[in-house]
């Protein structure tokens, strides 16, 4: 009986990169957010990057709401 070795070679890849942008109705960008994510402690990489987006989106609304950042949102449309 003849004897075989094989080898597997894997590569995990606990990167993660992501932009979103928001579009209103009329096609213009309202908001944006590029993020990234090197993995996370109990997460995985694109958990952790979708958890921040999602996170900087609220701070961001946040600011708009108490006033303090002036944002396309906040703004009048030229019509």
């Amino acid at each position: 009986m003849g004897t075989s070795d094989s080898s597997v070679n894997t590569e995990t890849i606990n990167e993660a990169r992501v932009a979103v942008r928001l579009v209103n109705s009329d096609g213009d960008v309202i908001w944006t957010t590029t993020q990234e994510s090197k993995g996370a402690k109990y997460q995985g990489s694109s958990a952790d990057v979708a958890d921040k987006c999602v996170k900087q989106l609220l701070r961001d609304v946040e600011k708009i709401e108490k006033g303090t950042t002036p944002n396309a949102l906040t703004q009048p449309r030229n019509q």
